[in-house]
C-alpha cells in the first residue's frame, strides 16, 4: 500500500522526490530508503 502512494506521488511530481516528500509528509532520506529497500 505504501509503495503505491509513493509512486502516485512521484508520478504527479514527475519525479521529483523533494516534492513527492512534501506530498506524503516524510522527509527525503526516508523516501530514498524505502525506494532503495523495494529495488527497481
Amino acid at each position: 500500500m505504501e509503495q503505491v502512494l509513493i509512486e502516485a506521488a512521484l508520478e504527479r511530481t514527475g519525479g521529483n522526490q523533494v516534492a513527492a516528500t512534501k506530498l506524503l509528509g516524510m522527509n527525503r532520506a526516508t523516501l530514498r530508503r524505502k525506494l532503495k529497500r523495494e529495488g527497481p
